[in-house]
């Protein structure tokens, strides 16, 4: 009796021990679930995608990361304990097994973390292609669109890209069909996609749809560069100059939309119906850093230069540079550059169109 009583006690204990494990682990596994599958009542399709921004801030990443981190912790604790020394050997290995597996999920929460940190940079290499500051000639963004409708139904970046291109070439149905498919795949770049389908809401004047996907967008991603520029677009369209100002001036220090942002910032004050002393020295001085960084041959970053030297008072230089930029355009971005030359020569109101 006393044998019986000795192996069913030390079964207990080993249940116990198990039993705590258990708890750390399913604590950790409840984490990352939310994390990769977001919430219990979606259906089995949103389940499987990658989950957006708004359930994968960084603050929840940072909690779970911790959560798994104590678990570790804890789990080690009960490995060092008298009580698991006082176990047989197979009863240890029961539990070191136990906790090899937690630690092994730890790691691949870890991994999953840092790969959902990642997905915003995706878009990096198509942002360039979608012709940002209009400078692209027509057929240029044919061809780009051409290109990117032979993208793989899961490429969620080209998706998204396409839709800015079929905005940029005035399809802005196709565009706001293109973006919602995008939406649907329910990813991190849904701030992107939603900012993206609030313009082209906007250009068919329907402004609470558009008011709705930007809030949207905002709450998913607030600090997203391409949020700021897009809502700067949104802004300088609705003639809401401070607000496209304060959007462009936090994107000067992110080094692959400084010129950008730069010229944007330079263009705002051409076309503004007043403007200060301070205002047109400060469009100056960020034209001419734009052209500084992107070259004298770059015929945007001149017609641009010579915008800011106009709202400047330096009328010859200005028309200096714009006949400059309008050598070296193509024919239909000339049309620009004529635009301009037009406005310095006669003194009339710039007309800028910032969205088709």
């Amino acid at each position: 009796m006393l044998f019986i009583s000795a192996i069913a006690f030390d079964f207990l204990r080993v249940s116990l021990l198990l039993t705590a494990i258990q708890q750390q682990f399913a604590i950790t596994n409840l984490a990352f679930l939310q994390m990769s599958i977001g919430d219990p009542g979606q259906s089995n399709t949103n389940r499987r995608r990658a989950p957006n921004s708004e359930r994968l801030s960084v603050e929840a990443l940072e909690r779970n990361n911790l959560l798994a981190t104590k678990s570790r912790i804890d789990i080690e604790a009960t490995m060092r304990s008298e009580q698991l020394r006082q176990l047989s050997a197979t009863q240890q290995a029961i539990v070191r097994k136990r906790m090899e597996a937690s630690r092994d999920f730890e790691k691949l929460q870890q991994e999953f973390s840092a790969w959902q940190q990642k997905w915003p940079a995706l878009f990096d290499p198509y942002w360039r292609q979608t012709d940002p500051e209009g400078m692209h000639t027509k057929q240029e963004n044919e061809e780009t669109l051409a290109a990117l409708k032979l993208r793989a139904p899961t490429n969620v970046p080209a998706m998204i890209a396409q839709g800015l291109v079929e905005l940029r070439l005035g399809q802005t149905r196709d565009a706001i069909k293109t973006l919602d498919e995008a939406i649907q795949m329910d990813t991190a770049l849904n701030v992107i996609a939603f900012a993206a389908r609030s313009l082209a809401h906007s250009v068919l004047d329907e402004k609470q749809k558009s008011k709705m996907d930007l809030q949207k967008a905002i709450a998913a991603a607030p600090k997203s560069p391409y949020l700021k520029w897009l809502r700067a677009d949104l802004a300088a369209s609705q003639g809401d100059f401070p607000t496209a100002k304060k959007e462009l001036t936090s994107l000067l220090t992110q080094q692959d939309h400084e010129i950008g942002a730069r010229r944007f910032l330079a263009v705002l004050t051409a076309i503004r119906p007043s403007k200060g002393t301070k205002d047109s020295a400060d469009a100056l001085k960020h034209a001419q850093l734009a052209s500084d960084l992107s070259g004298s041959e770059n015929w945007y970053s001149e017609l641009v230069l010579a915008m800011a030297l106009n709202v400047a008072g330096k009328t010859e230089d200005a028309l200096a540079k714009a006949i400059h930029s309008n050598e070296l355009a193509k024919e239909e971005s000339a049309n620009k550059c004529r635009q301009v030359i037009d406005w310095i020569e006669n003194k009339e109101p710039l007309q800028w169109k910032f969205i088709p």
